[in-house]
């Protein structure tokens, strides 16, 4: 999945409230297996301007990224919510901001305000990536913001969330909830079964272990499991492994196995 924040550097957040701003996206990403071959993140800055602050080609570890979180300058000015969606759009979610066509693509827009542009140009902006596959999500904080706005940039209507102050979104439970529902979406996007190589299996990583009527029924349990990023499939025992890794993390754990098929799982 690629994962991309749109934050809110305008006056209207104090500098105390900006830094738990990136300590709550921090706390997002801690749910995500950041790595060179599963989630990478992204991040755009806005107020007056946009800023591309953290890139898809960015290194992609857990350390690296909230590092780098931790380190985006608060800049000040006003609330261009539609320049943020340009910036990302272009140099996120582009080629050469190292987008994946192959995996689930997801923008949570975080804001306390309205945008200076209109509402208007902040819905057309979002138009054109929701358009190219694009999954937006809206986190408000506070009275300034405009509740049609944050609607009419998402995906769905029930991708808003709301807090009453950056405060309230300090419990680690809020950033579990966002996280939950981003990493929902992924999983109910268009799924890709890939069957890497026969008589192969991945072992010490299976969550569950069941006996199922064939390989379409694994790949659903696989899909619907949100721990699950491939399956082993055994067509004469009929014995499915959901586990919690991949191949290529593991090759020591990838090992000949008569009869089997080992599959892995990509959202596009």
């Amino acid at each position: 999945m690629d994962v991309a924040f749109l934050l809110d550097s305008s006056s209207s957040i104090e500098s105390g409230s900006y830094i738990d701003m990136k300590k709550f996206i921090n706390e997002v990403i801690d749910h995500f297996k950041v790595s060179p071959k599963d989630t990478h993140v992204g991040v755009v800055s806005f107020s007056t301007q946009a800023r591309t602050e953290i890139s898809f080609t960015s290194k992609q570890t857990v350390d690296a990224i909230k590092s780098s979180v931790l380190n985006i300058s608060y800049h000040g000015g006003s609330t261009r919510i539609d320049l943020g969606l340009i910036k990302t759009y272009a140099e996120l979610f582009s080629a050469q901001g190292g987008m994946r066509t192959n995996m689930a693509r997801v923008l949570l827009v975080i804001t306390d305000g309205k945008s200076q542009d209109g509402e208007s140009e902040t819905k057309q902006q979002a138009q054109y990536l929701k358009d190219d596959g694009i999954l937006i999500f809206a986190l408000g904080i506070g009275s300034g913001i405009k509740m049609t706005e944050l609607k009419s940039m998402v995906s769905m209507e029930h991708y808003v969330f709301l807090f009453s102050s950056v405060r309230q979104m300090l419990p680690s439970d809020k950033a579990s909830e966002v996280a939950l529902a981003l990493c929902a979406v992924a999983r109910t996007s268009n799924a890709i079964i890939h069957p890497v190589i026969t008589q192969h299996s991945l072992l010490q990583h299976t969550v569950v272990s069941r006996v199922t009527s064939d390989d379409l029924e694994c790949a659903l349990m696989c899909i619907k499991h949100s721990l699950c990023y491939s399956f082993n499939f055994n067509a004469s025992s009929r014995l499915c492994e959901l586990s919690n890794a991949r191949k290529a993390d593991h090759l020591k754990d990838f090992v000949y196995d008569h009869g089997s098929v080992y599959n892995e799982l990509m959202f596009v």
